[in-house]
């Protein structure tokens, strides 16, 4: 952590503005490996570990509560134990396609102030960050942002160990808001409206959020009824039972985001067409990238992405 990102803290509690740092060890001149981040307000005090701020809600730091705390805290878990994986396989010619699009809507300009919520081991992350001003860059993995922490070489760029429906930053101040595939693990719909007006308040007004989620497409509604695959269905669990999700409609994804902003850009990602992907092979995802900007394309998506600007 830098002093800088205190110009962009908030307590989570109370919104409570500047924070108070106390600086135990630092990493060069600039660096604060470790310290700790206090609310002068409510006097929460939030530990600063490996140079990344740690400021958890208090239910998923105790790991007490309910059904809905337990799925995060397993999904917490199972990301931590996969961050050494990850980039391995969301890095293939596969994924390609879709970040591309995800970067064509988020569309980073210099002076744009991003936060990437549930940037993970910064697979999109590491895309962008040399194309805007700063990018705050938020996940409750603590392992995923120590993968990400390795590629970062920028002061700009800023991580933060929170939780999505629980910000630790100042309102209206980001111009932009990405979030891949983060959503759908969000285990209920409560929460889920919980991360979106999370992000709505981090926004500044005419503010964009480009954001991307679980399609319920053709292919898993059939998986659902036989009772097939890893991802199926409506929702269920998937990764051994450990990661939650959840398939959300195009309707659903437009009435949830519509509420509080206008809604621009709907597209398919990750189009699943078995016989065509085999008959093109590798050249698939440049396919998968064109059909993503016709409408149609939905019926077959695995993934949905929606462009949105806050009113």
């Amino acid at each position: 952590m830098i002093h800088s990102l205190l110009d962009l803290l908030a307590c989570p509690y109370d919104n409570h503005y500047p924070l108070t740092l106390e600086v135990k060890e630092l990493k060069g001149e600039m660096v604060i490996e470790t310290g700790d981040l206090i609310c002068p307000e409510c006097q929460h005090h939030f530990p600063i570990q490996h140079g990344i701020p740690n400021i958890m809600p208090d239910e998923l730091v105790k790991g007490k509560g309910d059904r809905e705390i337990d799925d995060r805290l397993k999904e917490m878990e199972e990301r931590d134990i996969d961050s050494s994986g990850y980039d391995l396989r969301y890095t293939s010619l596969k994924y390609k396609a879709k970040y591309k699009t995800l970067l064509d809507e988020l569309n980073p300009e210099q002076e744009d102030i991003i936060l990437d919520l549930g940037a993970g081991t910064g697979v999109l992350t590491a895309s962008y960050i040399n194309k805007c001003k700063c990018v705050v860059a938020v996940d409750f993995s603590f392992q995923s942002l120590m993968k990400l922490k390795g590629k970062v070489k920028r002061d700009s760029v800023h991580l933060i160990h929170a939780d999505a429906s629980f910000l630790p930053l100042r309102k209206g101040i980001f111009d932009k808001v990405v979030s891949n595939d983060l959503l759908e693990h969000i285990p209920s719909d409560k929460l889920r409206r919980a991360v979106i007006k999370q992000i709505y308040d981090m926004l500044r007004k005419g503010g964009e959020l480009t954001l991307s989620a679980y399609h319920l497409n053709f292919s898993k509604k059939i998986k659902g009824l036989l009772k097939i695959g890893d991802v199926r269905g409506r929702e269920g669990y998937h990764s051994d039972g450990k990661i939650y999700y959840y398939n959300f409609t195009r309707k659903e994804m437009e009435k949830l985001l519509g509420e509080l902003f206008e809604v621009i850009d709907v597209k398919g990602l990750q189009h699943e067409l078995p016989v065509i992907h085999l008959i093109m092979g590798e050249v698939f995802p440049y396919f998968d990238y064109l059909i993503a900007m016709f409408p149609f394309s939905n019926i077959f998506a695995s993934e949905i992405l929606l462009h949105c600007v806050k009113r």
